[in-house]
């Protein structure tokens, strides 16, 4: 799943890729936060860079919700 933003001048602010089998939503609120919902299995890394940020869901079928992707730490 790659996500990235732009200004109004058309200019990248940000790009964010989370490896993952995407089966979900992308929302956004009244607010203009982005929401991403989706399912993921066994474990998936959110960090999109070097390092790593791993959620194991145990081998089931698991739900996140992801809200203000912009303000993630990676």
């Amino acid at each position: 799943l790659l996500i990235h933003k732009y200004n109004s001048n058309g200019e990248l602010q940000w790009v964010r890729l989370i490896q993952t089998s995407y089966n979900g939503l992308i929302h956004f609120d009244k607010e203009g936060n982005l929401l991403i919902t989706g399912i993921f299995q066994n474990s998936v890394d959110f960090d999109p860079g070097p390092g790593t940020f791993n959620l194991n869901g145990g081998g089931a079928r698991n739900l996140f919700l992801l809200n203000n992707v912009e303000l993630l730490p990676f």
